[in-house]
């Protein structure tokens, strides 16, 4: 009888290990899902003496880092445009309060070909952003994004 209570007691604290391990251990490192967002900024230009419009989305990727996130302009023809304007971004975290402005490049780096991310400090929550054209501004873009 008293190998039985020992090997029942042996049986149930393994499991209660194991079901530690499943439930509360921390698994392997879940990449982030990267969030374009859906309403993008347009402005209007000149080339050529003639007037155009451009249209330019932002897109968010937490960095792996709590509290911050890397934005950048998405849309690699963008930056092909002659006399671009920058991007203006203004974000605002509806947990903690926390807000700012940044600016993002639209030139193409030479070694990724899209422009160079910009990384923001925005705290955990979850994260509204207006974005404007420096200049020419028709539209302002919009997107949500989660920053863990």
């Amino acid at each position: 009888m008293h190998i039985v209570i020992r090997s029942i007691a042996g049986a149930l604290a393994a499991i209660a290990l194991a079901l530690g391990f499943v439930v509360g251990g921390s698994g392997p490192a879940v990449a982030q899902p990267t969030t374009i967002f859906p309403v993008p900024v347009v402005f209007n230009y000149s080339f050529d003496l003639s007037p155009s419009v451009g249209v330019v989305h932002v897109s968010a990727t937490p960095t792996g880092t709590p509290g911050e996130t890397a934005l950048v302009v998405d849309d690699p023809i963008f930056s092909m445009i002659p006399f671009s304007p920058s991007v203006q971004v203004n974000w605002r975290n509806w947990n903690t309060g926390a807000n700012g402005t940044i600016e993002l490049p639209t030139s193409t780096s030479s070694t990724t070909g899209k422009p160079k991310p910009v990384v923001i400090t925005t705290g955990t929550g979850l994260i509204t952003a207006t974005v404007f054209a420096t200049s020419g501004n028709l539209v302002p873009g919009f997107g949500t994004f989660q920053t863990p």
